[in-house]
């Protein structure tokens, strides 16, 4: 979700259920896979320099799934007993065929806010400091419509991606919640949803 749309206030609360492990934002796709991904896209496509007249493509998605392994195994030791690491940051909406294509099998919760209340927000962030965030409410808006319009491209590529509306959550917590563990089939009854 965009930046300001509640996405640290869902994932604290899947983060509840035993089986989620998680870790504050890694940036591992928009940083750092995206990064590498980009570049071997671009150097392939040129026919240039590059890894490529080394590794074939598996070989290089292989080394990147490895490393993806490594952090998200590091989030599971961090609560024994999880079986399922959630990671959240923001700019992987953007990075959806990347994950993907490292993991066909991940779910994409996509946290959606009023982008009234989210460009204000952010705004008050630019306004704090934040270098990613701009200072006035027409930038905010542009920058929530971007990455809501990225999530949303997921939805292509998976039938593993759910929309949560903050709305919905902040009016009915613990039917949104449950609704959320089903969708990623997550085992959960109504009294631990009440409990998180």
């Amino acid at each position: 979700g965009s930046p300001r749309s509640g996405t640290t206030w869902l994932q604290l609360l899947i983060s509840q259920h035993p089986s989620v492990a998680t870790a504050f934002e890694t940036h591992l796709f928009s940083q750092y896979l995206g990064a590498l991904d980009g570049t071997w896209s671009r150097l392939q496509a040129a026919d240039s320099y590059g890894l490529h007249n080394l590794l074939t493509a598996d070989e290089f998605n292989d080394s990147m799934r490895g490393l993806s392994d490594r952090v998200l195994n590091r989030i599971l030791e961090g609560k024994p007993g999880a079986t399922i690491a959630l990671e959240k940051s923001p700019p992987h909406a953007f990075h959806g065929e990347l994950i993907l294509k490292l993991y066909p099998d991940a779910y994409f919760i996509h946290m959606i806010r009023d982008p009234r209340s989210v460009a204000v927000s952010i705004r008050d962030r630019g306004r704090r400091g934040r270098p990613w965030a701009p200072t006035n409410v027409t930038d905010g808006a542009v920058l929530w419509r971007k990455f809501v319009e990225a999530g949303r491209s997921i939805a292509q590529h998976t039938d593993r991606y759910r929309e949560v509306k903050y709305e919905d959550l902040s009016a009915s917590p613990v039917d949104v919640l449950e609704q959320t563990f089903r969708s990623l089939d997550i085992p959960v009854d109504r009294a631990g949803c009440e409990s998180y």
